[in-house]
């Protein structure tokens, strides 16, 4: 069948904003003369310049664009951007004709090739400043090398970059790469990687190299996967948790053109999301240059006084004198530059009895901080740490803002090799990050962190597909589903730059963005730090400019820039959470934009002016700690309740709801596009008209949600899976996690597969409001009619993101009111057929019960209609039976009527069994309900098959069997079912 497509037309659509930053090759900002235009068909749309910036603006329709920019002797690869409903953010980078190019995320970004030139980087373990100075030099007499000096005043060597963890040469008179680069990890070992530099701008080298991220399409197995990269000559490392069908690869050999054109004949084959280079590139630190508490230093903190967190200390006592300083519940994560773990103004002991720093490891070196001879190599981590969490009222140096919290001190690596960095903020997050390197921390990390302050980026390098992935991963996930707080300075530059693609995991929309103001001047006002980058997504700033805080070797230092301001709103947050732990990242986020103070107000800088509430420089404000504590002491997270409903009688006040559940009224699939579909929109009181998804075509799903609580939502996401592997548990994270496509034939250990379908936003929804989304179901991703010899119908998932509501009774999709599932039925041909079966998963990877019992209910089928279960493991089908009984005695060789003793039987069981090709098939017999307890001998997962067979002359119609999953104590886990429809 042909696949259907959408027939409605662009301009019958609202307009939506699109945004685009351009840049030159190296990410800085393009403030010369450009053009910027949308074209579809024959329409050209032309997006006006903003201000004296190099971002562009206007409103189209939604749908797909060719992104064109000219500039005078510059051109841009040619790309295309999707612009949804709620608009497009996008960034282009221009290079000189003939240059080549890599893609990075979405981004296309052409450089200029240095084949002359050849880097070392090293992921993690960069050699300390003395060796690395020794095996340079010996690099430099043995392979006849030239060094490139940078004069980088911040670094050991002239011709080392990202504190020794990137150096530069030149090739000798010999020019033989191939041999050097050879040459070159026999003598570094494997910690090396070679490449070639293609930025060499100061405080911002990238190097290029054999190694690539690539997330393959959802569709394709991971056999095919291997058939791909092994063609390919290259060799897969490490898959990602964050990223479904992503892997890290490495060329076996080759030139960098070579890799490139195999990257880009992937995309053109319609094989990736992305392919992009795992670039190692320079990470920056950002710049640093009641009674009151007795520190003898807290007199010349003015910006915690200037940003009231005197008296946000103040109203947290008036709750409970151990709030004061923030909850032990509370946990900190800062990414940075390691902890002085024997200074004497951190650490000790909390509220709680507990050690203040809960966790501390040096991702740099791939060891703990606790390691003998650790000891960070500069201040800037200790003047982060200090900030936040500094001991007060201990006579001793400076107050930190929220020292009463727990805290998990990290070090960061020097450069990025993307992997490590990514693996780094998921592990301080609490998930598993599969990263096998020599040294890496035990993991999951429990409890973990809440809020990541990172006071750093990397100036002038795209958004990476892993990034987004990263970042988007620990918005959705983060903190059970409430999404863990990530905090980004914004950077600092003698010449301020606009963060729009140039300093981008600040400017992601899942990150909060701080800039830097000063103290007041001589008239009293507040004004941006001279070095305070600034943009669109900045959103709020934070004072930490002078700001006292602590040094690496047991003293003080005077802190400042943006890497101040940020670990400032991350102990602000901390507070926060302190007298409302239920707030969403987008809780905190919104309570500590609308809180914030307007400084700087009469300020007519065509970039930094106010309008509209908001400016480019100090986004929604500067920071108000005690109204932010305050605003979150006042705020009623149950006042927003985003609700994708179990059944009919769901109205979101309760979990579990009881009742069926997993055929939510709320998730539903169509055969035709939404727009053109004579069947409109079911009441909210009526079960929608799901179809059987259509194989071999395109079919859509609609998700319902509303708002059953009694204020205006914030804005959220709305997601929707596909489970290949359709089961009955279905487990929060775990199973809402996009996995590899699980292939076929069965995996062993068998997973579940699960795929993302796609993610919309809602922008806000009034109090007793409903939305319908509409998602479309590519026929790509409509699982095949077998796998594993057996038939698998899918279950579809529903999340609104970040969750909201009730407390989650428990981590399955009838305990909370964010979650919601439905078992859809594939129509794979127009053969009824005498039998029908399909096959779903008992059990839970996270659960390791040895006995689950499965409850088969007849449904609406008819009394003659047989109904009955197998299973694929000959080991849980031997238990079953023992389990029964083995009394049982054949009444005609081919069925028999299991009696054992009614203490050994599941309750009100009615079970017979039969013999079909050598196995067993255990029926319902005349009663409603066959009981079976299932020894989960085959593991945490065990495959049952469901099958039904109508009688003759049984009516038209659509009719269900449904497979329930219960522990032993009568609690339902999870169900799927079988629909059998009998056609004219």
């Amino acid at each position: 069948m042909a696949t259907k497509a959408a027939r409605t037309r662009k301009q019958d659509r609202p307009a939506a904003p699109v945004r685009v930053s351009v840049h030159d090759s190296n990410g800085s900002p393009w403030n010369k003369k450009a053009e910027v235009e949308l074209t579809s068909g024959k329409t050209r749309i032309a997006l006006e310049r903003v201000k004296d910036t190099a971002t562009f603006e206007g409103q189209v329709a939604p749908g797909s664009y060719r992104l064109q920019v000219k500039a005078t002797g510059m051109v841009a690869p040619e790309r295309t951007i999707a612009v949804a409903p709620t608009g497009k953010t996008a960034s282009v980078y221009l290079g000189k004709r003939g240059w080549p190019f890599y893609r990075y995320g979405e981004n296309v970004v052409p450089f200029e090739p240095r084949e002359d030139l050849i880097a070392v980087g090293f992921d993690s373990r960069t050699p300390d400043p003395k060796r690395g100075s020794e095996l340079f030099n010996e690099v430099v007499k043995k392979l006849g090398l030239k060094p490139v000096e940078l004069k980088t005043e911040e670094e050991t060597h002239p011709s080392m970059a990202a504190g020794g963890a990137i150096w530069l040469f030149q090739l000798g008179a010999r020019g033989d790469r191939a041999r050097t680069e050879a040459g070159l990890r026999r003598m570094l070992g494997e910690d090396a990687r070679i490449g070639m530099p293609i930025d060499l701008t100061r405080r911002q080298v990238k190097v290029l190299d054999r190694r690539f991220v690539v997330r393959f399409r959802d569709h394709l197995r991971p056999q095919d996967i291997e058939a791909l990269v092994e063609k390919a000559k290259a060799r897969i490392l490490r898959g990602f948790l964050q990223a479904g069908n992503a892997r890290l690869i490495e060329f076996g050999g080759g030139t960098y053109q070579e890799h490139l054109k195999i990257i880009e004949a992937w995309h053109e084959q319609g094989l990736l999301v992305y392919g992009e280079p795992d670039l190692i590139a320079e990470i920056v630190d950002d710049a640093f240059p009641a009674d009151p508490p007795d520190d003898p230093t807290y007199a010349s903190q003015a910006n915690l006084t200037l940003q009231n967190v005197d008296d946000a200390w103040q109203f947290l006592n008036g709750i409970s004198a151990n709030l004061t300083l923030g909850s032990p519940a509370v946990y900190v994560a800062t990414l940075d530059r390691g902890i002085d773990t024997d200074h004497p103004d951190i650490g000790g002991n909390l509220t709680d009895g507990t050690a203040q720093l809960a966790q501390c490891y040096d991702f740099e070196g791939l060891r703990p901080c606790t390691t003998p001879g650790y000891t960070p190599d500069t201040s800037h981590g200790m003047g982060v740490y200090g900030i936040v969490a500094a001991r007060t009222d201990n006579a001793n140096d400076i107050a930190g803002i929220a020292p009463n919290t727990h805290q998990i001190g990290l070090e960061r690596p020097l450069a990025l090799g993307g992997v490590n960095y990514a693996d780094a903020l998921l592990w301080a997050a609490g998930f598993t990050t599969g990263n096998t390197s020599t040294g890496w921390p035990a993991e999951p990390i429990n409890p973990a962190a809440d809020i990541i302050s990172c006071s750093h980026g990397v100036n002038g390098l795209a958004l990476s597909g892993l990034m987004d992935d990263t970042l988007t991963f620990l918005s959705v996930y983060g903190r059970g589903g409430k999404g863990t707080l990530m905090i980004y300075s914004a950077g600092n530059n003698a010449t301020p730059q606009q963060i729009t693609g140039y300093r981008v995991w600040a400017a992601h929309p899942r990150t909060l963005a701080i800039s830097n103001s000063n103290q007041p001047d001589g008239m009293g006002v507040e004004r941006l730090n001279n070095t305070s980058n600034f943009g669109p997504e900045i959103d709020i700033c934070a004072q930490g400019n002078g700001a006292p805080s602590l040094n690496h070797t047991g003293g003080e230092q005077t802190f400042g820039g943006t890497s101040a301001a940020a670990p400032t709103v991350a102990a602000a947050a901390a507070l926060m959470l302190s007298v409302e732990p239920d707030l969403t990242w987008v809780d905190l986020r919104d309570l500590l934009r609308n809180t914030a103070v307007v400084i700087d107000g009469a300020n007519a800088d065509p970039v930094g002016q106010w309008s509209g509430g908001f400016s480019w420089w100090y986004g929604f404000g500067r920071l108000d700690v005690n109204a932010a504590v305050q605003g979150a002491n006042a705020f009623d997270p149950g006042t927003v309740n985003l609700v994708v409903r179990d059944n009919l009688a769901d109205d979101g006040s309760l979990v579990p709801t009881g009742g069926t559940f997993w055929h939510s009224p709320d998730l539903w699939v169509r055969q035709d596009n939404p727009a053109t579909d004579p069947i409109g929109d079911p009441a909210y009181g009526a079960n929608p008209p799901n179809q059987p998804a259509d194989a071999g075509t395109d079919n859509w799903v609609r998700v319902r949600v509303r708002n059953a609580g009694s204020a205006n939502s914030a804005n959220a996401f709305v997601r929707v899976y596909l489970t290949h592997f359709a089961g009955t548990q279905f487990v929060y994270p775990g199973d809402y996690i996009p996995s590899i496509n699980s292939g076929d034939p069965i995996p062993s250990p068998l997973v579940q597969g699960t795929y993302l379908l796609g993610e919309q936003a809602i922008a806000s929804l009034a109090a007793g409001a409903t939305t319908i989304l509409d998602f479309p179901w590519p026929a790509a991703l409509v699982p095949p009619e077998f796998v594993g010899g057996t038939r698998w119908h899918p279950c579809l998932l529903a999340e609104v993101s970040p969750h909201t509501g009730p407390t989650p009774s428990g981590n399955l999709v009838v305990d909370n009111t964010n979650l919601a599932q439905r078992n859809v039925t594939v129509d794979y041909s127009d053969d009824d057929g005498a039998e029908h079966e399909m096959t779903g998963m008992i059990g839970a990877e996270s659960d390791d019960s040895r006995i689950r019992r499965i409850v088969v209910a007849r449904g609406n089928l008819p009394k003659r209609a047989r109904v009955w279960v197998r299973f694929l493991d000959p080991k849980v089908e031997r238990a079953v039976i023992r389990a029964l009984g083995d009394a049982a005695t054949p009444q005609d060789g081919h069925e028999s009527c299991c009696c054992a003793p009614a203490d050994r039987r599941p309750p009100a069981s009615d079970v017979r069994v039969e013999t079909v090709d050598g196995r067993k098939r255990f029926l319902l017999g005349s009663g409603s309900r066959l009981i079976l307890d299932v020894p989960m001998v085959g593991g945490t997962l065990t495959p049952v098959v469901l099958g039904a067979q109508l009688p003759k002359g049984t009516l038209s119609g659509a009719r269900e069997v449904a497979l329930i999953e219960q522990d032993t104590g009568g609690r339902s886990l999870g169900a799927f079912s079988l629909e059998l429809r009998k056609r004219q």
